[in-house]
């Protein structure tokens, strides 16, 4: 993105539904693909490495100074918390070798509010260096908040999830509210605003 003579590099990731593999896998097996494709359309063993590739390439890309990734970061993250704690090792591994932070926002997938279910809390601390814990503001009932992105822009992460039932639509008059405010907060301050 370039705005006058701000620049801001980066690269999203939507969707990551990582899975716990059934069994491991040392690479992805490229003569079984066409069978998994045809069974569900999904990679499920293969996802670990998948989101691997997609890093080493962020870490390779000169161009690429922050990472977002706009949700579903887990497939069964509502149930199956290892998924999560997976996937946040791998994000920090990726700060820590390439100091290219990178922010998140929960989707569908990623929490609910079951009695057994992984919770919006529960998703803020296993991300939390991912966004929370340098947040300028939070919303403290979702997973929404907003922070600095280099000097010129501001990232606006809005969680549009219901977390009662994950096909219903999240959106409220609250939330949107609240998007303009931090907008016209981060155009006070001379900051663009990068909604995701």
């Amino acid at each position: 993105v370039t705005e006058g003579n701000m620049e801001l590099g980066f690269a999203v990731a939507s969707d990551l539904h990582y899975n716990v593999p059934e069994e491991e896998l040392s690479q992805t097996n490229d003569h079984e693909i066409f069978w998994y494709a045809n069974r569900r359309a999904s990679l499920d063993n293969e996802s670990g490495l998948i989101i691997d590739e997609f890093l080493r390439q962020c870490a390779e890309d000169e161009s690429v100074q922050y990472v977002l990734i706009p949700g579903d970061l887990a497939d069964n993250g509502r149930s199956i918390f290892e998924e999560h704690y997976a996937v946040s090792e791998k994000l920090q591994s990726f700060e820590e070798k390439t100091g290219k932070p990178v922010f998140v926002i929960p989707g569908n997938h990623d929490y609910g509010q079951g009695e057994n279910d992984f919770k919006i809390d529960d998703f803020k601390s296993c991300y939390g260096e991912f966004g929370y814990n340098d947040a300028l503001s939070v919303m403290e009932e979702n997973g929404s908040y907003t922070a600095d992105l280099g000097d010129s822009y501001r990232l606006i992460a809005l969680d549009s999830n219901d977390p009662s039932k994950s096909t219903e639509d999240g959106m409220s008059l609250k939330k949107i509210m609240w998007v303009l405010d931090e907008a016209k907060k981060a155009k006070e301050e001379g900051r663009y605003p990068v909604l995701m």
